[in-house]
Order: C-alpha cells, then sequence, then structure tokens
C-alpha cells in the first residue's frame, strides 16, 4: 500500500516545495517508487524536478474537473528519478472552481483513492 504524505503550510515562502521535492528524490534515491503531484499554481516542486509542464491541459488541475483525470494519466518522468504531476497556471483557476463545487473538499482525495499502486510513496 503507498504511503502518502503532505507537505503543507499556510503561510508562503516556508520551503514546502523545496521540502516535498527533497523528500521524493530521497526517496527515489532510496529505490522506492515516486510520485510528487505539485498543487501550488507556481509550479515550484516541478521546475525543481526538471518536470515543468509543456501541455497546460495535462497538470495537476485536470484532476479537479468534471471528469478528473487521473494522476496516472498526468505523470511525466522528472530528471531525479521520480514521476511528477506538474502544477501550472490552471491550477489557481481549479482552486476558483473548487470553492463552488458540491464535495470539493473530497476531491483530491477521491483522485488519489484511484492511483496506480506502481507508486510506494507520493507527496
Amino acid at each position: 500500500m503507498p504511503v502518502k504524505s503532505a507537505v503543507v503550510n499556510s503561510k508562503g515562502g516556508v520551503g514546502k516545495s523545496t521540502s516535498a521535492t527533497n523528500l521524493a528524490a530521497v526517496a527515489a534515491t532510496m529505490g522506492r517508487r515516486t510520485l510528487l503531484i505539485d498543487l501550488d499554481p507556481q509550479g515550484t516542486s516541478s521546475w525543481l524536478s526538471g518536470a515543468e509542464y509543456s501541455d497546460p491541459v495535462r497538470t495537476a488541475a485536470a484532476m479537479f474537473q468534471d471528469d478528473p483525470l487521473l494522476p496516472s494519466q498526468l505523470a511525466v518522468p522528472g530528471a531525479f528519478g521520480f514521476d511528477v504531476v506538474p502544477a501550472g497556471p490552471h491550477l489557481a483557476e481549479s482552486e476558483h472552481w473548487l470553492a463552488t463545487t458540491t464535495l470539493s473538499d473530497y476531491r483530491l482525495s477521491m483522485v488519489l483513492k484511484k492511483i496506480n499502486p506502481r507508486w510506494l510513496l507520493m507527496t
């Protein structure tokens, strides 16, 4: 069963993206199949991982639409041995959409329950 980890803080600039990226890199170095889901509209973890989005539709924002894509459909290889669901500017729009959507608090949880078990650690 995969281990899920979240790096959160309501304040900006405290190292959330750096910590999550380093955690994923260390886990991958230890041989764990790792997925980093970047939910920051600025995309810092995606950039640090060498996995910036190239298709604005295939980013983490696609997990929150009415017919959500799964992380396994969005993941791209990062530069340090782990996979990344990249962030993009559409995440800011998703935040607004989620604020007005039924069951928005559970949307990420519902998507993560359907995740491919090939990843042992998700940050």
